[in-house]
């Protein structure tokens, strides 16, 4: 067992998260929000291991800890700074342990973020290429249906994405004939009387991977194939926005099997199309097909089969050049807006606008409009 001993002070004092073997574990910590571990299978003589904190009340942002088994280290957060002794001083008060009873030295500066390695997935596939990521579910012999190891690979990939701001846009996809057909029954079934347990596994990685998706700056689109049921349609609906192909069908189908929605569905859905509507879907599970599902207010675009992947990544390239600070926070503005009265959402509306005038993508934006020339934007 390695233990990975991680004491934050502040926002998550004294918590600890254990890797066994490769298995992450997830800490929770409901005043605070959601952490989870990751462990990368270690190469020839390299142990690399990542940290990664969302707190969605807090604001801590995103943080990535690596660690080579000789000692090195290095850290990745938005608010990190460099000291004078070639190391960096969180911004926020973060604690660093042992991995292997060796301690972290001094954070290294040495690698830049695009050489930051990724995780090794099995049930997925995963790329960036000109800053946009590209998330393709592998498991088309039984239509991406999803068990416990897809959906850890899903998780860790949202935070992988999450965490790396190279990544301005991300697209989702499955591969073969479905994007995802929902949960893998087979292997519900062969859990036995441990089923419970095994399902409470599945939505935990699940949830945290669509938190990720949900709360991450950059807009994340789902390109949907042929069947997007139970789970399937609760990632859909959890993207920002929809590209189905022609051949797309949206059914609940949770209800149908005695099981409840996941995944947020209880959460979108009604949001998407209304109450009665929801309930329309989740308790008589009707199968919409693209051009339904883009009435209802599901899907934002249809296109042919052949072209509707391709469709999807041109639109996250043209998302990527955009001004991917803005887009989080309008992102985050409209969650927000469900469950604040109008003068309090009027009041974040005031502080974003004011955060967004000081950024160097707000002076661009407004700079390349007066000047008559395309914008140039950038994270900062």
């Amino acid at each position: 067992m390695t233990e990975i001993v991680l004491p934050f002070r502040q926002e998550l004092t004294q918590q600890h998260g254990f890797v066994h073997a490769g298995i992450i574990t997830a800490v929770v910590d409901s005043a605070c929000g959601y952490a989870a571990l990751s462990l990368t299978p270690p190469g020839v003589g390299v142990l690399t291991v990542e940290f990664k904190v969302n707190l969605l009340n807090r604001g801590l942002g995103q943080t990535l800890l690596g660690a080579r088994a000789g000692g090195e280290a290095w850290a990745d957060d938005y608010g990190l700074h460099r000291r004078g002794d070639g190391g960096a001083r969180p911004h926020r008060s973060l604690g660093l342990g042992d991995v292997k009873n060796q301690p972290l030295t001094p954070y290294e500066w040495k690698r830049s973020r695009k050489e930051v390695l990724h995780m090794q997935y099995t049930q997925l596939l995963f790329e960036v290429r000109d800053s946009v990521a590209s998330i393709t579910l592998n498991r088309p012999e039984i239509l991406n249906a999803l068990n416990l190891e897809l959906a850890r690979d899903l998780m860790n990939v949202a935070m992988e994405c999450s965490g790396n701001r190279d990544v301005r846009a991300v697209v989702l996809s499955g591969a073969g004939s479905a994007f995802c057909a929902g949960g893998d029954l087979k292997s519900f079934a062969a859990q036995g009387e441990r089923l419970p347990a095994y399902v409470t596994e599945v939505a935990t990685s699940l949830h945290a991977a669509v938190s990720y998706l949900t709360r991450m700056q950059a807009p994340v689109i789902a390109a949907v194939q042929g069947s997007a049921a139970g789970a399937g349609m609760s990632l859909a609906c959890a993207c920002d926005l929809i590209c189905a192909g022609e051949s797309a069908r949206f059914t609940a189908a949770y209800t149908r099997i005695g099981l409840t929605p996941d995944g947020s569905l209880t959460y979108f859905l009604s949001r998407a199309v209304g109450m009665k509507r929801a309930l329309e879907l989740t308790l008589l599970n009707r199968t919409l097909s693209a051009e339904e599902a883009y009435h209802w207010g599901i899907v934002t675009s249809i296109a042919p089969d052949d072209s509707m992947l391709a469709q999807a990544e041109a639109l996250a390239k043209r998302l990527a050049m955009g001004p991917t600070l803005a887009f989080g926070t309008t992102k985050r503005l409209l969650h927000q807006g469900w469950n604040e009265s109008l003068e309090t959402q009027m009041t974040y509306e005031t502080q974003a606008i004011s955060a967004m005038a000081a950024s160097s993508d707000g002076q661009e934006g407004i700079a390349a409009f007066l000047g008559k020339r395309p914008a140039h934007f950038e994270v900062k």
